[in-house]
C-alpha cells in the first residue's frame, strides 16, 4: 500500500467508538468492532509496510515493570514536540498509533508485579482532648460553620422584613445548636407531623422537645435558615455562576473537615448516593433502577469503615452537550489525595474504562471495577455467555498490566483491573434449588471487588437509620440535612475507633450529641393547675448524661423530698438525701460529713 492509501485508511477509522455504542444493538457493535479490528490488522501488516518495527517489538518485549517510586502524571507530554501536524512524518505517525493501541494477550507474565506497598498512617486525625461525642461532632461540623449559619439566617430575615430589625428576634449560636439538636432527636423520635411534637394532645406531645423551643420559633428558624447571601448570587450565564451557591460555604467547610479528620485506609470505594427530592430543580435526576428514583446524585469516596472522605454533587451538564468521560473525571477528582501512596480503589461500571485504569496505575492507585460491554479498546475475542459454564472465566492481559476479565455466575460479568493476576482462583458458595451450598470457582479479582465495593452502601445504611426526614418545597434543605446526617455518621465512626474497644450504638451516640447541643433541659414553669397524679417513685439509681452532668451551666442545690444519692448510694449501702441538683434533678448528699454535690459534678 502507498502512503496515500495508508492516510486514507486512517481517516476512515472513527476517532471514538464509545459515543455511538448506547444507540446500537449488540450485533451492530460486534460487526463494527470486527470491521475496525480487520482494518487495524491490515493497517499494521508488518510485511506490507516499509517501516522497520523490530526495535519497537524489542522494546515491548523487554519492557521492565513500572517502578512505583516514579509515579508519572498521565497528562505528561512527550519530549518530541512538533509545531504542526504537517511536520510529523508518516513513520512517526505509524509509531505513535502503534504505541497507543491496547494489545491484549493470554500471557500472564505481563501482569503488574512491582507494586508499591501501602505504609500510610490510617484512622482518626482529631485532637486527643475530644472526649465527648458532641466535641467530635463539632470537629466535623465546625463552629465556624454554625456561626456562618447564624449570620446568614439573621441577614435573610432582615432582607425579608425590608430592613426592619424590630420585626424579628435575632438568632444566636446557642439557639442554632439547639435547633440542630432538636432535628437530630426528631430522627430518633419520629411523629407523623412536625406540629405533633407541640400538640395539645398528651398522646402526641413530646415534653422534652416542646420544652426546648416554642413551636413558632422552631418554624421561624426553618423558614429563615440560610447558609449564603442571596443578594450576591451570580446570575445564570455569568462566569462564576454556581448552581450550588446557596450551599457552597457548607460544602466547602465539610469538604475540608471530612478530609482532614480521618486518614484514609488502604481500601477505598467510589459510588453514588441519592438524596430524595421530588420537587422542581434543575439538579434533580431520575434513576429508575435505584431505590431512590428521583433526587440529587452525589458521588462519594468511602473508607472501609464507611467514613466519607470526599464527595461531589452532580449539578448536571454544562450547556447543551453532555460531558464526555464523566465517570473518569469524577474518579480522578475524588482520588487526588491518594496519588503515589499505594491505595486500592474500587468502583462500578459507570466509572470504569481502559484509559482510566492506565492513568491510575501510573499514579500508584491500584483500581478494580466492573465494566460495560463495548468500552473503547476492550478485547473483542472474549467468550460469549452461552459458551461458558458457571464459575468459568475468560481473560486477557495488556502489555501495561491491565486485566480484562469475564466471569460467569448466573450471567457474565465484565471486570477491568490494573493490578490483579487473573490466574488466581478461589471459591464461593452458591445456594442451589434444593437448599444445598455448592462451591463455585471465583477469581480473586471478583472476590476482592465484592468485599470492598460496599463501603458507600454501609454509610447509607448508617445514615438512613435515624436520618432527618425534613420535607421542604425549597430545593436545597434536603441537601443541607443530608450532610448534617453524614457529619453525625462520620463523627460516630471517629468516636467508635477512638473508644478503645468500648462499643457504643449509633442511637446512644446521636442522643449524646443531642444532649451536648441542647444542654440542660430548660426549666419552664407549667401553666394551669397542678396535676393530681402521684409521681412514680423509682428505686433505681439515676443516670445523667455526661454532657449535662459536666456542662458549664449553674448547678444549684435545692431542698426536696428525700431521694437516693446519685453519687454514693449503692445497693448494699443505700443513702438518701434531702438535697438535689436543680439542673440534673437527682438527689445528692450535702452535709457536714459528705459533699457528694461537689464530687458528682467533677470529672
Amino acid at each position: 500500500m502507498t502512503n496515500e492509501e495508508y492516510m486514507t485508511l486512517f481517516e476512515e477509522i472513527p476517532e471514538t467508538i464509545e459515543s455511538d455504542i448506547e444507540d446500537m444493538s449488540d450485533n451492530d457493535i460486534q460487526d463494527d468492532m470486527q470491521e475496525i479490528q480487520q482494518a487495524g490488522e491490515e493497517l499494521f501488516d508488518i510485511n506490507a509496510m516499509d517501516v522497520d518495527f523490530s526495535d519497537i517489538f524489542e522494546n515491548v518485549e523487554r519492557e521492565e515493570p513500572m517502578n512505583p517510586q516514579h509515579a508519572v502524571d498521565s497528562t505528561e507530554k512527550s519530549e518530541d514536540v512538533f509545531e504542526s501536524e504537517d511536520e510529523i512524518s508518516l513513520a512517526e505517525l505509524r509509531s505513535r498509533m502503534f504505541e497507543t493501541l491496547t494489545i491484549w494477550t493470554k500471557d500472564q507474565n505481563y501482569c503488574l508485579k512491582n507494586m508499591k506497598e501501602f505504609s500510610e498512617t490510617v484512622g482518626p486525625n482529631v485532637p486527643e482532648d475530644l472526649e465527648q461525642p458532641v466535641d467530635v461532632f463539632l470537629q466535623i461540623f465546625p463552629k465556624v460553620l454554625i456561626e456562618k449559619i447564624v449570620f446568614q439566617t439573621n441577614l435573610y430575615a432582615l432582607q425579608s422584613s425590608g430592613g426592619n430589625e424590630n420585626a424579628f428576634v435575632r438568632t444566636n449560636v446557642n439557639e442554632i445548636k439547639t435547633f440542630l439538636g432538636i432535628n437530630l432527636l426528631m430522627g430518633i423520635k419520629k411523629l407523623p407531623s412536625l406540629r405533633d411534637y407541640w400538640s395539645s394532645r398528651r398522646e402526641l406531645r413530646d415534653p422534652y422537645i416542646s420544652s426546648c423551643m416554642p413551636r413558632d420559633r422552631f418554624e421561624w428558624l426553618i423558614a429563615n435558615l440560610h447558609v449564603n447571601d442571596n443578594s450576591l448570587q451570580p446570575k445564570p450565564g455569568q462566569a462564576n455562576f454556581d448552581k450550588l451557591y446557596k450551599l457552597r460555604p457548607m460544602l466547602d467547610a465539610l469538604s475540608e473537615t471530612f478530609l482532614q479528620s480521618y486518614l484514609p485506609s488502604k481500601n477505598q470505594a467510589i459510588d453514588e448516593s441519592m438524596i430524595k427530592f421530588k420537587g422542581r430543580s434543575s439538579l434533580r435526576q431520575y434513576m429508575p433502577m435505584k431505590p431512590v428514583k428521583r433526587g440529587y446524585k452525589v458521588w462519594l469516596r468511602a473508607d472501609e469503615s464507611g467514613y466519607i472522605s470526599k464527595f461531589q454533587i452532580y449539578s448536571g451538564k454544562v450547556g447543551e452537550a453532555a460531558e464526555k468521560n464523566l465517570g473518569a473525571r469524577v474518579v480522578k477528582e475524588l482520588s487526588t489525595d491518594l496519588i503515589g501512596k499505594g491505595h486500592y480503589l474500587y468502583f462500578d461500571n459507570f466509572f470504569n474504562s481502559i484509559e482510566l485504569q492506565k492513568q491510575l496505575q501510573k499514579q500508584c492507585i491500584y483500581a478494580c471495577g466492573t465494566a460495560r460491554k463495548g468500552r473503547k479498546d476492550s478485547p473483542l475475542d472474549i467468550k460469549d455467555d452461552k459458551d461458558m459454564q458457571r464459575g468459568e472465566s475468560d481473560w486477557r492481559v495488556s502489555k501495561d498490566g491491565l486485566v480484562y476479565m469475564k466471569w460467569k455466575d448466573k450471567k457474565g460479568v465484565l471486570f477491568i483491573s490494573n493490578h490483579h493476576n487473573p490466574t488466581k482462583i478461589e471459591s464461593v458458595g452458591r445456594k442451589q434449588k434444593d437448599g444445598t451450598i455448592q462451591d463455585v470457582n471465583c477469581p480473586s479479582l471478583v472476590k476482592d471487588y465484592n468485599a470492598n465495593m460496599g463501603f458507600v452502601d454501609k454509610m447509607d445504611m448508617l445514615k438512613s437509620i435515624y436520618e432527618v426526614d425534613r420535607k421542604s418545597k425549597k430545593w436545597w434543605p434536603r441537601i443541607f440535612w443530608y450532610f448534617v446526617d453524614i457529619s453525625v455518621v462520620n463523627a460516630y465512626i471517629i468516636f467508635k475507633n477512638r473508644s478503645q474497644g468500648k462499643s457504643i450504638s449509633l442511637k446512644l451516640f446521636r442522643l449524646s450529641v443531642v444532649s451536648g447541643l441542647i444542654g440542660a433541659e430548660p426549666d419552664i414553669p407549667k401553666k394551669g393547675r397542678k396535676s393530681m397524679e402521684i409521681a412514680a417513685i423509682s428505686n433505681y439509681k439515676p443516670i445523667i448524661p455526661q454532657e449535662i452532668r459536666y456542662d458549664k451551666s449553674s448547678h444549684m442545690p435545692v431542698h426536696a423530698k428525700p431521694r437516693r444519692c446519685a453519687h454514693c448510694s449503692t445497693r448494699n449501702e443505700p443513702h438518701k438525701s434531702s438535697w438535689s441538683c436543680s439542673t440534673c434533678n437527682v438527689g445528692l448528699c450535702l452535709n457536714d460529713k459528705k459533699n457528694c454535690f461537689s464530687f458528682f459534678h467533677k470529672k
